[in-house]
Parts: C-alpha cells; sequence; structure tokens
C-alpha cells in the first residue's frame, strides 16, 4: 500500500487535495492565538514553532507538502509523523526533513502529553476525537478530509473501490461537537485522466486494494460488445496505447477548532 501512494502521489494527482489541506492548516495556524503560539501568518522572529501532527500520516506526502507551504508563509513547524505502520513512519521522517516519527495506534491513548500540539491533520484516517482534544493546545485546531459520495466515482461504479455514505462531513461535525467547532469547510473537485497503472496505484493505496476482483478496469458485459468498446473500458484507445480513463477526485476538506 505504501508503495502504491509513493508511485501515485509522484503522478501529482492529487496535489489539488494537498494544496486544499496546506491552505487550510495556513488559515488556521494563523488564527491559533494561544500561549506559545503564533498569532499572524506573516513571518515573525519571535514566533514559536508551531507543532503540526499528521496522524495517519501513510507516506508523509500531505504532512510534506503542509510543512513546506507553512514555512513559505513564514510559519515555523515542528512536524510529527505518527501511523500505525512503522515502514511508514519511517517514509514520512524521510520525506518532512526535521520531523519526528511516532507509531502509534489511534483507537490507544495517543503517546503524547496533554496540550502539547498545535495542530493535527486527518486525511483519510480514522480520527479519535477525544484523544485530539486531549494532546491540543488551547485554540489548537484539526484539519480533516473526507470523500464526498462522488469521489472515484467511476471505478466504485465497477465494483472496484468501497461504497461511501453520503453525509460524512456533517456526520464527522456531529461526532465531534463535543470538543471542537466546525471553522471552515471547502470542497475539493476535478477530474484526474489516471493511465492503468495509476489506477492500479490508487486502488492499491487504500482499503479497496483487497476488494478488487481482477487487476484490470472492469470490462462492457455481454458478448456484442466491440474491441473498440472494450478498449475504452480498458483505458486504452483502438490501437491498444493507455490513453487513461478519466476518474472524478471529490473532497471535503474541514476546520474545526477545540472548544476552550
Amino acid at each position: 500500500m505504501l508503495d502504491a501512494r509513493n508511485a501515485f502521489f509522484a503522478t501529482g494527482s492529487y496535489v489539488p487535495i494537498a494544496d486544499a489541506v496546506t491552505a487550510a492548516c495556513i488559515a488556521a495556524t494563523g488564527s491559533v492565538g494561544t500561549s506559545g503560539s503564533i498569532t499572524s501568518v506573516a513571518p515573525s522572529p519571535s514566533s514559536a514553532r508551531v507543532r503540526l501532527a499528521e496522524v495517519g500520516c501513510g507516506t508523509g506526502y500531505y504532512l510534506s507538502t503542509a510543512v513546506s507551504g507553512l514555512d513559505g508563509a513564514g510559519i515555523a513547524v515542528n512536524p510529527i509523523a505518527a501511523d500505525l505502520s512503522p515502514f511508514g513512519v519511517r517514509m514520512s521522517v524521510r520525506a518532512v526533513p526535521g520531523s519526528a516519527g511516532v507509531v502509534l495506534d489511534v483507537w490507544q491513548p495517543l503517546p503524547f502529553l496533554d496540550d502539547t500540539v498545535d495542530g493535527i491533520l486527518s486525511v483519510f484516517a480514522p480520527r479519535n476525537l477525544p484523544e485530539f482534544a486531549r494532546i491540543l493546545r488551547p485554540g489548537g485546531f484539526l484539519v480533516a478530509v473526507v470523500p464526498t459520495t462522488r469521489h472515484l466515482q467511476e471505478i466504485r461504479a465497477d465494483g472496484l473501490a468501497l461504497d461511501i455514505p453520503d453525509g460524512k462531513p456533517d456526520a464527522l461535525t456531529d461526532a465531534a461537537s463535543s470538543w471542537f467547532t466546525e471553522e471552515a469547510r471547502s470542497v475539493v473537485e476535478f477530474g484526474m485522466i489516471l493511465t492503468n497503472e495509476d489506477l492500479d496505484n490508487l486502488i492499491g493505496m487504500g482499503p479497496s486494494a483487497h476488494h478488487r476482483a481482477h487487476s484490470g478496469p472492469a470490462q462492457p458485459d455481454g458478448p456484442s460488445a466491440s474491441p473498440d468498446a472494450e478498449a475504452a473500458a480498458d483505458g486504452r484507445d483502438a490501437n491498444g496505447t493507455d490513453a487513461g480513463r478519466r476518474v472524478t477526485a471529490s473532497v471535503t476538506v474541514l476546520t474545526y477548532r477545540l472548544i476552550a
């Protein structure tokens, strides 16, 4: 899964999602306003470093992009890469200069002291909201990314990815309401042209991997399907060239603020 993620992220297909996460972090960090944390996104030599943890970091792709963007905005960061996989943590630490790595189970008490983290990233990852609230400093923030029902709808229609229930953003806001208030929400949706290799990696990088029934995209049903139709469904043109297939990416980026 980690290798598939690395290969897929290298295509740049998810850059709009990473950019939206980064923008949310910059906006949230610039208004933290707590003791020991910065109060403006403007560069300030006297600002404390912001401790930003990605819980469920995978390969560190989103944390790396966020840290780079925050640095470009003049915000100094102490990044933390946390994941259940030691291999993922190792990859993330290599990808994010100056980061600390923590191997953890998100469903167990997190190995952080109370009130020691300024911000948390949770991108397509499980969230232990009570523990997130415990480790965040007063005024700390959580940036979460959840898929919409349109996310990867083309390959879900082929049975190659898990269904996505409707209303995930509102459900998360309701679940978080004992500890967090929703501060911002944005939908990021765009089309991707993916080769068969890209599709293999996209499916292989997440929980849908073991649900895939065969190695290639779904073929048209019925004996009357023409060779050209079969090629198109397989992401090839009539000459057998991998022309790519259009797939929709659609997510909601949510920013939550810890209730004082």
